[in-house]
């Protein structure tokens, strides 16, 4: 059996009109309208970025290969410890290289993560992540300006 043809303005409309129909089925208000933006994204409980893009948050709860990207935001998202209980102590050097927008701290004391603005998206810093029981690593941080 040979399959149907369809005449390439024919399909072109047929399309079209799926596209629309699709496009308005999005647009509604009511309780079965869906969002593609990202769930807030949160570590123990508190929330580090709203962003409708999500973000991807850096693991640096162990010595790590460098961190070489920012967030879309320009920031730069740090898991410091694998426990909401159990937190680390952080530095970097230079100081100047990096500012603090938001700690999530632990349980216990110290940090489990920490959300940091670099000064330049090329910039170049050390990460000193502290553990509690266990000694000091550090995590090279050599951004390349992508966004």
């Amino acid at each position: 059996m040979r399959a149907p043809s369809v005449s390439p303005q024919l399909g072109l409309i047929g399309a079209t009109v799926a596209v629309v129909a699709f496009a308005a089925a999005g647009c509604t208000d009511g309780p079965a309208a869906k969002s593609s933006a990202a769930p807030a994204t949160s570590i123990c409980g508190t929330v580090v970025s709203r962003s409708a893009s999500g973000v991807v948050v850096e693991d640096v709860s162990r010595p790590r290969s460098p961190i070489v990207n920012l967030a879309g935001t320009g920031l730069l998202y740090l898991r410091l410890s694998p426990s909401c209980s159990l937190g680390v102590a952080l530095s970097w050097d230079p100081p100047s290289s990096a500012r603090v927008v938001t700690t999530v701290r632990a349980r216990g004391s110290g940090l489990v993560a920490a959300v940091l603005q670099p000064r330049s998206r090329r910039e170049r810093f050390r990460l000193v992540v502290t553990p509690a029981t266990s000694s000091p690593y550090d995590v090279l941080v050599a951004l390349e300006g992508k966004p």
